[in-house]
């Protein structure tokens, strides 16, 4: 019997669809797509995804119920972590198998191979899939060579198309019936590029109709398509080397290609509330915004095809009045574009450099990098602690739906240049979330707003040399010792504070106390002296008086490890649970994370255990701990958990869908929190009073039943 295999029209359909359809095809399926993306499949779509999922994603779920409404015995859903060595994609691409199990009930088996560059050849994991289809390792071999030969076609034949209706017809049917004579993209007349990721630009229900809209008008479209890979790599490259994202470096190529081929104006396509997006697409416009007029159209489920005509006619009408104006200029985007650097070294006469460094706040962890840099020979500016001021600063600069850690941090980084700041460090390192990508983007509007600085991600053990050269390796490990033993002496009395503001005699008493021993910790300059701190401050909590016998509510604490972290980011939700006489139990921290980060650690192959059931693979950031600590938290008996993360965090959200079904099978209560500049301490209070009372109506039934 012909098995049925079924394949979303929609996301990377778009871009591997001939790959894939002849890899089944030669293993003897039966390959049935999705139908073009009508209302009702949108519709159903967001019915069954998560409310902070992008548009994209909301679109994908709607295919895979109109492929199950087509009877198909199995849904090919591939889990792409990468694609390029040393580059990743969006994290929705790492949990979308996950997200569609966890999000639509009774599924068909789902085909998934698991693409990662990084860690194998991708033969292997299309291998495995193919297994589960025959057992001819002959057939599945052959049915991979005569796919990837389909896809080197299709690459080929892709850099020849010259209208959107040829990329079109190439990505449907594998060939172009060539009608179009155009040697050269651009043509006279008005030239618009559409760029944005081709699950966007291509799909004219998500996208309402833009491409036939511009081609009515007489515009000529141009898509990131239209020009090889490898051009627009080597154009993002010659502008910024800091772009990981694969598909994110061909859109920001792409749009400085277009640039410098002489196009009239560019239309970026952005899905709400797309995470990758909110950060290259931001500077990509920084690049080209005095080169070219730009038209940045951000689509959702809401948008209206009225809204969308008017902003493309005036567009095409300000291009037309400009090029009747001026002659357009091309504008080259050569090596060295980035600002002198300043020298790291410069001595003063007291031995420190002269140089001022700053950091984003996260949490009480700034005496920690404070001591780690002043005893380096620099002079530390330690922002203020963060405000409503912080908040506005870093909104008013930044992308309009970038995630809420970045305008804080920005917030932060603003106030360090004004106390004087010459080098700013952010830690982060490369991977799916778009935390280690501040860098790049963070650095260009902070050069727009005028100000001289060295930016630097801090993130091994050889930036320490880059900060200052003349600094030994021995004096490295020293100072590196000093800073993690008041990074763990800083994380264990957070510990005694949540414990013991719970039951405290004295409201306010344990915090107060926490707050001398920050001084306290923050003035030791060895080892020695942060243990004796320690030593003091452990016997001053034994004295705090609890009141006997009383056994507070217990809540665990997961999420996105800033928001986590960070207080003001999340309104002091530990603070007022803890006014609540409610129990915080936190595994997440910054010195557990640095372990990981070492490989010092196995927690997190743990965590990826733990939480098989529900997230098969690792979805990126901290989701899977998530997942698998809130199981923990079930099984230690605690009596609830609270989910805190940055609007559409896309990990997070990811683990939100398993979240819901971990509450279900273990019968553990959780809350769910989105923090972003509209959060209210008011809102946030109102709904931790509602689940603290949840939570004791549960226990007191459960002591009734026992």
């Amino acid at each position: 019997m012909v098995k049925k295999i079924g394949i979303p029209r929609a996301l990377l359909y778009y871009k591997y669809y001939p790959f894939w359809k002849t890899f089944l095809e030669e293993l003897r399926c039966e390959v049935i797509t999705s139908t073009h993306t009508t209302q009702k499949i949108l519709q159903r779509g967001v019915k069954y995804s998560m409310d902070e999922s992008c548009l994209a994603l909301k679109v994908f779920c709607g295919h895979v119920l109109d492929l199950i409404d087509k009877g198909v015995d199995y849904l090919f859903i591939p889990r792409i972590e990468s694609v390029e060595r040393k580059h990743f994609v969006c994290t929705k691409f790492l949990g979308l198998p996950d997200i569609v199990r966890n999000s639509i009930k009774k599924t068909p088996p789902i085909l998934s191979p698991n693409i990662d560059f990084n860690r194998r050849f991708p033969y292997q994991s299309m291998f495995s899939a193919g297994w589960r289809l025959t057992k001819n390792p002959f057939r599945i071999h052959t049915a991979y060579w005569r796919a990837r030969k389909k896809e080197q076609n299709f690459e080929r034949t892709l850099k020849t198309a010259t209208s959107v209706s040829e990329v079109m017809e190439l990505i449907e049917t594998g060939q172009i019936r060539k009608v179009n004579t155009q040697t050269h993209p651009v043509s006279k007349g008005v030239n618009i590029a559409v760029i944005g990721h081709p699950y966007n630009v291509y799909d004219d229900l998500v996208n309402l109709g833009i491409i036939k809209k511009l081609e009515k008008k007489g515009v000529n479209v141009l898509t990131q398509e239209m020009v090889p890979q490898e051009v627009s790599f080597r154009a993002a490259s010659r502008v910024s080397k800091d772009i990981y994202w694969t598909y994110q470096k061909e859109i920001f190529g792409a749009s400085l290609h277009f640039v410098e081929k002489g196009v009239d104006g560019i239309i970026f396509i952005i899905s709400f509330p797309c995470g990758p997006d909110s950060l290259t697409i931001e500077y990509a416009i920084r690049q080209i915004k005095n080169s070219v007029p730009i038209l940045s159209l951000v689509i959702d489920e809401h948008q209206t095809d009225t809204g969308i005509m008017t902003r493309l006619e005036s567009f095409i009408d300000l291009i037309k009045m400009g090029k009747e104006k001026t002659t357009p200029v091309r504008k080259n985007f050569s090596d060295g574009a980035s600002l002198p650097v300043p020298h790291l070294t410069q001595q003063t006469g007291n031995g420190k450099s002269g140089l001022k460094i700053t950091f984003p706040h996260m949490g009480d962890y700034y005496v920690c990098f404070k001591s780690l840099f002043e005893t380096l020979g620099h002079e530390v500016v330690v922002p203020p602690p963060i405000t409503k001021r912080t908040i506005e600063l870093g909104c008013k600069h930044s992308p309009e739906f970038v995630c809420f850690p970045f305008k804080i941090t920005l917030g932060c980084l603003i106030e360090g240049l004004e106390q004087g700041a010459d080098i700013l460090l952010q830690s982060g390192s490369k991977g799916s979330c778009r935390y280690g990508e501040y860098k790049p983007v963070q650095e260009q509007i902070l050069k727009d707003l005028g100000y001289k600085f060295r930016f630097m991600r801090f993130s091994s053990f050889g930036d320490f040399k880059a900060i200052n050269k003349n600094v030994t390796n021995l004096q490295i490990l020293q100072r590196i010792r000093i800073a993690w033993a008041k990074l763990r002496a800083i994380e264990k009395f957070e510990s005694e504070v949540w414990r013991l503001s719970a039951c405290e005699v004295n409201i306010g008493e344990t915090r107060r106390l926490y707050q001398k021993f920050l001084n306290s910790c923050d003035q030791a300059n060895t080892k020695d002296q942060v243990k004796r701190v320690e030593k003091e401050y452990s016997e001053r909590f034994n004295q705090i008086k609890t009141v006997p016998g009383f056994r507070p509510i217990k809540v665990g604490i997961i999420g996105e490890i800033y928001i986590v972290i960070e207080p003001y980011s999340n309104l002091d939700i530990e603070k007022e649970l803890g006014q609540m006489r409610v129990e915080v139990v936190r595994p997440l921290c910054l010195g557990q994370t640095v372990k990981e980060m070492l490989c010092l650690s196995l927690k997190k192959t743990t965590f990826q255990r733990i939480s098989r059931s529900y997230l098969q693979y690792n979805s990126g950031a901290h989701a899977n701990a998530s997942v698998a600590e809130t199981i923990i938290f079930a099984h230690e008996g605690l009596d609830g958990a609270i989910h805190i993360k940055p609007h559409a965090c896309m990990p997070e959200v990811t683990a939100m869908g398993a979240l819901h079904r971990v509450s279900k099978d273990y019968n553990i209560p959780i809350l769910f929190f989105s923090f972003d500049e509209n959060a209210t301490s008011v809102g946030v209070r109102t709904r931790l009073e509602a689940f603290v009372e949840l939570l004791k109506r549960k226990r007191e039934r459960k002591c009734i039943l026992a």
